[in-house]
């Protein structure tokens, strides 16, 4: 995650849909601890794919879908199944 050209490598080759496993917050508030002054560094590029990802979160596609979303633990958007 320290290299900006690894990530936008990894975050761009989704086909279709790319799912990122993790938490906003906890990526937050490590860049914010290893920069409290917010000088420029080499994680920078972390604080601005934050900012994106929430700033994707509010933009809708013609469908009405968001083009970013956020899934809780515990949230599933599949039905049950039983056995």
């Amino acid at each position: 995650m320290r290299d900006r050209r690894r990530m936008n490598v990894a975050l761009s080759r989704a086909k279709s849909k790319l799912v990122i496993v993790g938490s906003l917050q906890f990526l937050s508030e490590a860049v914010r601890g290893v920069n409290p002054d917010e000088e420029t560094h080499d994680l920078t590029f972390l604080s601005d794919m934050i900012v994106t990802i929430n700033s994707l979160s509010e933009q809708r596609r013609a469908n009405g879908l968001a083009l970013a979303e956020f899934v809780r633990p515990g949230r599933s958007d599949r039905p049950s199944v039983t056995p």
